[in-house]
């Protein structure tokens, strides 16, 4: 396989500097290890992080250990028997966010969909959320309406999401 430059491609010194920053900050941003999503323990209308993570947002290396952070109202809330992915992020300070996905009529068009991760902020993990027992209501479901469809399911991530490919 060859790699080449399309001719419609601009090849300027800023194109240029503009992808090697984009590199440079998805290689200086990353998860060290998988963190544990589950339903909320404290609080059952919350995702909760129930184990310690490290990673680092701009070279710098962070620790936070269990925290909850609660679904935003309307803007997370999610129609019966459609999917939706809640990824869940964390930046420097150590707030967790939800971003949710579009709601699509399956699983594989959900995950195809997976939502943007926001600026300067890691990816933990996150929800492909199935309510099948009724609607979910952010703020007033508990989560395991979405996590307990016949699709739901947490998943924790791996290893660093925040891809080249998607930095690129």
């Amino acid at each position: 396989m060859t790699l080449s430059i399309s001719k419609t491609e601009s090849t300027s010194n800023t194109n240029l500097r503009d992808m090697l920053t984009k590199l440079q900050k998805a290689v200086t941003t990353s998860l060290f290890e998988s963190g544990t999503l589950a339903d909320g323990s404290g609080d059952t209308k919350k995702i909760k992080l129930t184990s310690t993570i490290h990673y680092k947002i701009n070279d710098v290396i962070y620790q936070k250990t269990t925290a909850e952070v609660a679904f935003t109202a309307t803007t997370h809330d999610c129609v019966q028997n459609k999917f939706a992915v809640y990824a869940v992020t964390i930046n420097a300070a150590g707030t967790l966010t939800i971003t949710k996905g579009d709601e699509v009529a399956s699983a594989a068009l959900a995950l195809a969909g997976f939502p943007a991760i926001p600026v300067d902020q890691v990816l933990i993990g996150f929800l492909l959320g199935n309510p099948t027992s009724g609607a979910f209501t952010a703020n007033t479901s508990d989560a395991s309406v979405l996590s307990t469809g016949t699709a739901g399911a947490y998943v924790d991530t791996p290893l660093s999401v925040n891809s080249l490919v998607e930095a690129l």
